[in-house]
């Protein structure tokens, strides 16, 4: 499966802006613009998955894959009681005020605001990433959310402090 289109014409980030910084677009315009989300549920409509968790449970780095492939249910199977979050970074379309991270003041995400002010970074540049052009992430908080995505995980049982704190959610606004 390829990359995802946002709508022609529509660019929500340009990952070759020579700043290094994303083009913003009004986050309120995520959910309608097929943006996603790169910390979504295996089973989440629309879901794909772009990355594999490699390093060890406290110190988790994804290793970004160069083709997106779906959630397949023989995938789940192979883990064998583990769960497919723990091992497989998986995108899908931002649920927006559905989601326990999304701020209804700003219509954008409290997590990627939180990771990016309370998580280190551990690359000095950015990999190549499947779903960039799309990321909810990346569009909101350009380069600063990319050096530090490698070590997030969607479920981890033994976080380090910083990214427990950063993935709790703040109260949810409407």
């Amino acid at each position: 499966m390829g990359q995802s289109e946002i709508s022609p014409g529509q660019v929500i980030a340009d990952e070759n802006a020579s700043d290094g910084k994303a083009r913003q677009q009004d986050a309120g315009n995520a959910v309608s613009s097929g943006a996603l989300c790169p910390s979504a549920p295996w089973k989440q409509e629309g879901a794909v998955v772009f990355g594999i968790a490699g390093g060890t449970a406290k110190a988790p780095r994804v290793m970004f894959l160069k083709q997106m492939m779906a959630p397949a249910p023989e995938l789940e199977a192979k883990l064998k009681g583990v769960e497919p979050e723990e091992v497989f970074r998986v995108a899908a379309p931002c649920a927006g005020a559905r989601c326990q991270h999304h701020n209804g003041e700003t219509k954008g995400c409290n997590l990627a605001t939180n990771i990016v002010q309370q998580v280190d970074q551990v690359y000095d540049q950015w990999a190549t990433c499947g779903i960039r052009a799309n990321c909810v992430w990346w569009a909101q908080e350009g380069t600063k959310a990319c050096v530090r995505c490698p070590q997030i995980a969607t479920r981890n049982k033994v976080p380090s402090e910083e990214i427990r704190r950063a993935s709790t959610p703040s109260p949810v606004s409407a």
